[in-house]
């Protein structure tokens, strides 16, 4: 690859971010490699280098979506790359290559990208990996918006916790069960989050006096679980406790989230904080009283059908 040249073009547009737009255009590459890419023969390597370079394709036309430009130009796109320092030269003489190999593919039935595909394997999947990172950084916040509201509308209901058990297909759970599957949804896309623990009182919550009274031995300060998670390089704090349909009850309820600051929390009432690690347990509570008072609540927070 001596003497590489790219082309020049100036075809690039300001217009409006869209991070909605980025957000499509990630998730589609994810599903290329997911299920095109995967399916591939290995063998047929001028297919994959195509492939790869769709994937480059989709996301570096994300990163100029979430940065407010766009272009309908390939060699523009190659080039918009030089205002980011964590390009190397190589790596841009590299997806240039891509380019020129693919458009002999498609345009003329020329195979030979397979071998350049043989050669540079390694570093065109690490390319790619870097371009995927450098999106989903710069949608973090809509990406944790999205997690969130997914495990939000859970139904919240009290039930046994086996942490083992805990995946995206359960079909409803406390807060145990809810900020352990943000938790993992979090960890698997690159989020830095931590486990809380939260003293709450179950009084600063519209819950009727006659089911509060059951909790006659150890009154009604509990523990409840919860998450922080660092978002430009901030630590915020992120409850997805209550299913949007207990606004009806006044349960604190997040919406329109920007995902950027706090949500709303176990309650509007005081609260105290500790990292989960790090706690050492503040209350108690009696089974008996406790079962008693999860199957009330249960009973009253399940819609009448």
């Amino acid at each position: 690859m001596d003497g590489y040249y790219m082309e020049k073009s100036d075809e690039v547009f300001k217009i409006t971010k869209d991070e909605e737009r980025a957000k499509d255009l990630l998730d589609m590459a994810k599903e290329r490699m997911s299920i095109i890419i995967k399916f591939i023969p290995k063998s047929v390597h001028y297919r994959l280098l195509e492939e790869y370079y769709e994937v480059a394709v989709q996301l570096i036309t994300a990163i100029m979506y979430a940065d407010g430009y766009k272009t309908l130009s390939h060699i523009s796109l190659m080039q918009y790359l030089n205002r980011y320092n964590e390009f190397s030269h190589r790596e841009l003489e590299i997806l240039d290559n891509m380019r020129k190999f693919r458009h002999g593919a498609i345009y003329y039935g020329s195979k030979i990208g397979g071998n350049f595909f043989i050669n540079h394997e390694n570093e065109i999947k690490s390319l790619v990996n870097k371009l995927n990172n450098m999106v989903e950084n710069k949608l973090k916040s809509k990406i944790l918006v999205e997690l969130f509201k997914k495990v939000q509308k859970i139904p919240y209901q009290i039930s046994k916790f086996v942490k083992e058990e805990i995946n995206e297909n359960i079909k409803r759970g406390d807060c145990r069960h809810k900020s352990e599957l943000l938790f993992q949804l979090l960890n698997k896309n690159n989020f830095e989050a931590k486990k809380l623990k939260v003293v709450f009182n179950w009084q600063d919550l519209p819950i009727p006096e006659e089911m509060l009274s059951s909790l006659k031995k150890f009154g009604t300060v509990w523990d409840h679980d919860s998450l922080t998670v660092k978002i430009n390089n901030e630590w915020i704090k992120v409850d997805c406790t209550w299913n949007p349909e207990l606004r009806s009850k006044g349960f604190p309820i997040t919406e329109y989230w920007d995902g950027k600051s706090d949500t709303l929390q176990i309650t509007k009432g005081k609260l105290q904080f500790y990292e989960a690690d790090k706690y050492e347990k503040k209350t108690k509570i009696d089974k008996e009283e406790a079962h008693k008072f999860a199957d009330e609540l249960n009973k009253w927070l399940t819609p009448k059908s």
